[in-house]
């Protein structure tokens, strides 16, 4: 929720029309609830497992159909690359980076888990370069959205995101050490 909402908080600040940005920032206050009702829900491993899958599966999807776009002109559904902001599926609407940005946190998240398995070969280039070329797509579809909402997000979603790891493993051991674990 922070992800999306806080950017957007930003962006209302130098926005053109500052009025309806605000009013469409508050609008998106409604859900912060349902993310609570999500964490408290994702506890369940087999259901987070379950959500990743998804939204790996999604966000492919739009990498996919982002990169078909800019190769051919078009999308899967045959909607057109056109005034140089990339659209993807969500033609007209300007919806592809923001919710790209939105899965950023997830998507290296998974990259991150799956290139820390084993190299298997001999070569630098390996499972572990493979899982972050995954990724290497995702910045570069938000930026040809042209969209500043989008970039902000995805520029707070990394930075949120690196700062979370960071602060989980410096503390973990002491919260383990104060909780006597």
């Amino acid at each position: 929720f922070a992800c999306l909402w806080l950017p957007m908080v930003f962006a209302s600040i130098d926005a053109y029309d500052a009025g309806r940005s605000i009013e469409k920032t508050l609008l998106y206050l409604r859900f912060g609830l349902s993310t609570v009702v999500l964490v408290y829900v994702l506890r369940d491993a087999r259901l987070l497992a379950a959500l990743r899958a998804v939204v790996m599966l999604f966000a492919g999807l739009l990498i996919a159909d982002s990169c078909l776009q800019i190769v051919t002109g078009n999308n899967i559904l045959g909607f057109p690359y056109t005034s140089g902001q990339l659209r993807g599926v969500f033609y007209p609407k300007y919806r592809l980076g923001v919710i790209l940005a939105i899965f950023t946190p997830l998507i290296l998240d998974e990259v991150i888990q799956r290139s820390r398995g084993e190299q298997t070969s001999g070569h630098w280039f390996g499972p572990k370069v493979a899982w972050w070329l995954v990724f290497l797509p995702v910045p570069l579809i938000i930026a040809l959205t042209l969209h500043r909402n989008s970039w902000m997000m995805f520029g707070f979603a990394c930075a949120a995101y690196v700062l979370f790891r960071f602060l989980e493993h410096r503390w973990r051991p002491r919260v383990g050490v104060w909780l006597g674990m």
